[in-house]
């Protein structure tokens, strides 16, 4: 469930990059026609999508590494350890990444995935 948050996430994402650069607003001062993604404020906001895309995208990451470990270490005390780290990030990851999903929007403008 965490991957597939992370995964629409990114899905948004590029679609809001790809939509910045096409949409045309205002202009320079020269008269010419610019694209959105020159605005600083929409550079930031994409910014920001990203970032917190790659964030609970490597949270995951952790994750599954964590969970291989707790399956596979020699030592119980590695097991243990991994295991906790488990039972802890799995529900993060799970809740952070699908609502990042949900806050990009994905839903509403109806991407194939």
């Amino acid at each position: 469930m965490g991957l597939q948050g992370v995964g629409i996430s990114e899905a948004a994402t590029q679609h809001a990059v790809r939509y910045a650069m096409d949409r045309v607003q205002g202009g320079t001062p020269e008269g010419a026609e610019a694209a959105i993604m020159g605005h600083p404020d929409i550079r930031r906001m994409l910014g920001l999508m990203k970032a917190r895309t790659e964030a609970a995208r490597a949270l995951a990451f952790r994750a599954a590494r964590s969970l291989d470990f707790a399956h596979r270490a020699e030592e119980d005390k590695t097991r243990a350890r991994h295991q906790r780290r488990v039972d802890l990030l799995i529900p993060v990851v799970k809740a952070w990444s699908t609502e990042l999903s949900a806050r990009t929007g994905v839903a509403r403008t109806r991407i194939p995935i």
